[in-house]
């Protein structure tokens, strides 16, 4: 069996544990694990998606999953389009995937309303459909952003693309509402 890597994306600022913290190390199963690290929160746009991969690309094995939760959920899909062959699963959880005005939560530093526009998914589902061919694309939606998952999931059914949709909105968007572990167990699942 390939060594599998699981690779977490912070979604706030290091000592922002309001969401939780990343999994601990070996979280799942014995797997490998790394954890991106930035000195301050980050938005995923094109040059933070650079400096993440960056920091991964030394780490990957033969098999990788890519978690990532809220603003590194979109951050996890826009790095996975960019890296086809890099990832075997993305892991997408209760993040504003659909969400057509800039976010307000700390966003304008890293994004204008034209460049959060060219990042949604809706912009990208040729390069999602391509993705989907040879990685599984599982996104939960949790409390914060269900009705963003309902809307992206339509939108892949509609365009016939292969995505893995779990409807969780009891789950807190938080790293420990239980949803890493379900999702690991779907991203392992043969």
């Amino acid at each position: 069996m390939p060594q599998i890597t699981e690779i977490y994306l912070p979604a706030s600022a290091p000592e922002n544990e309001s969401y939780g913290q990343l999994p601990p190390r070996a979280s799942f199963n014995g797997n490998g694990h790394f954890a991106v690290r930035f000195e301050i929160e980050v938005w995923y746009n094109s040059f933070w998606r650079q400096k993440t991969v960056d920091q991964i690309a030394p780490s990957v094995t033969s098999s990788n999953i890519l978690l990532g939760f809220s603003k590194s959920g979109l951050g996890a899909l826009n790095i996975a389009i960019e890296n086809p062959k890099m990832f075997d699963a993305v892991v997408i959880f209760d993040a504003p995937l659909m969400h057509l005005s800039l976010p307000p939560w700390n966003t304008s530093d890293f994004y204008t309303q034209e460049t959060w526009e060219r990042d949604l998914p809706q912009n990208h589902m040729e390069s999602i459909s391509m993705l989907s061919a040879q990685t599984r694309i599982i996104h939960i939606g949790g409390r914060a952003f269900h009705e963003d998952h309902l809307a992206f999931q339509a939108l892949c059914e509609d365009t016939m693309i292969s995505c893995e949709h779990h409807h969780h909105p009891e789950y807190t968007h938080s790293w420990t509402s239980g949803w890493v572990e379900e999702a690991l167990a779907s991203a392992l699942a043969p």
